[in-house]
């Protein structure tokens, strides 16, 4: 994730990047709007990650105002992740997809296409553009279900 560089309106095109560990949400705000972490996401479930994605996009839907503010208000380690290294690049991809099925349900078709050719450019990434686009897909229909 990039460094918040200002005090910023959120929009939904940069809020995909921005993870919930630093968030801060008034209480009040999340029973008016009836708001919750979606938990067939996250750890321990199938799909492993996507919880905090979908719900800042739940957020930004139901016309919630959030900010971006560079300010720390908390701080986390990502130096080394053992979640990554229990999950192979094919499961990877498909819970992606799942994510970006639930955000944008109509659009997610389209978005895998971008997101399987801009993974196949990475010098990083051993796997074809086609079998990464099978993932996406798969883990589309998976989310349909």
């Amino acid at each position: 994730m990039k460094r918040i560089q200002q005090f910023e309106k959120a929009k939904r095109c940069n809020m995909s990047a921005s993870g919930v560990w630093g968030l801060v949400v008034k209480k009040d705000v999340l029973s008016k709007y009836s708001l919750m972490f979606d938990e067939r996401f996250g750890a321990g479930t199938d799909c492993m990650s996507g919880e905090d994605t979908i719900f800042l996009m739940n957020m930004i839907n139901r016309g919630v105002a959030l900010y971006r503010s560079p300010i720390d208000i908390a701080g986390i380690d990502q130096s080394e992740s053992s979640w990554i290294k229990t999950i192979n690049d094919s499961q990877y991809y498909e819970t992606s997809a799942m994510v970006i099925h639930s955000i944008y349900p109509k659009l997610s078709r389209l978005i895998a296409i971008r997101s399987a050719f801009k993974a196949s450019r990475r010098d990083e990434n051993a796997m074809s553009f086609i079998r990464i686009l099978r993932c996406y897909y798969r883990g589309i229909q998976n989310s349909s279900q």
